[in-house]
């Protein structure tokens, strides 16, 4: 069974607090690595990522700090010289 991303944040909640914002990332990154979900595909990945990212532990994210991870629209010609919207993985996706 494959998950929606809309009903992902209905499988569990995961809060982790520390005495900083390091020890708060490193007891975060802990529990998504023990963090096991079995039948349905989740967002998990996703978040293992960002808490490994050197921008997010540096603090250096911003409101599009996001767009690294998440899909971008490619254009696609069809025969009838018609462009299509579709779906791509962005490069750091890719590799990681």
């Amino acid at each position: 069974m494959r998950g929606d991303a809309h009903y992902d944040s209905l499988v569990a909640k995961v809060i982790v607090q520390g005495r900083n914002r390091q020890e708060a990332i490193s007891r975060m990154s802990r529990a998504l690595e023990m963090f096991i979900v079995e039948g349905v595909q989740t967002s998990l990945p996703l978040h293992r990522k960002i808490v490994a990212d050197p921008d997010f532990l540096e603090g250096n994210y911003h409101v599009g700090f996001l767009e690294r991870y998440l899909p971008r629209p490619a254009v696609v010609r069809t025969e009838a010289n018609h462009s299509v919207s579709a779906y791509e993985p962005t490069a750091k996706a890719k590799t990681a």
